[in-house]
């Protein structure tokens, strides 16, 4: 809900052509944070919560950079 009402409001700022006052800017910081969020709550319960990450540690690292969630999470 945070992610969304953030853009919301970042896209408000954003037609308005508004986009570098103090509240637009702390809703995209907000925003960025939120999606970043959301992509490690994904990737905790694909992987960790669900005990999927087995094995040695080099085949955990290449189970986890071949997952897309963590590759968008990483960017």
């Amino acid at each position: 809900m945070t992610l969304l009402l953030s853009v919301f409001r970042y896209l408000l700022s954003y037609i308005t052509f508004n986009y570098y006052s103090p509240i637009a800017l702390a809703s995209y910081r907000v925003a960025f944070i939120a999606a970043a969020a959301t992509y490690g709550i994904v990737v905790y319960k694909q992987y960790f919560a669900r005990g999927r990450l087995t094995g040695s540690p080099v085949s955990i690292a290449m189970k986890l950079a071949g997952d897309e969630n963590v590759q968008y999470l990483g960017k």
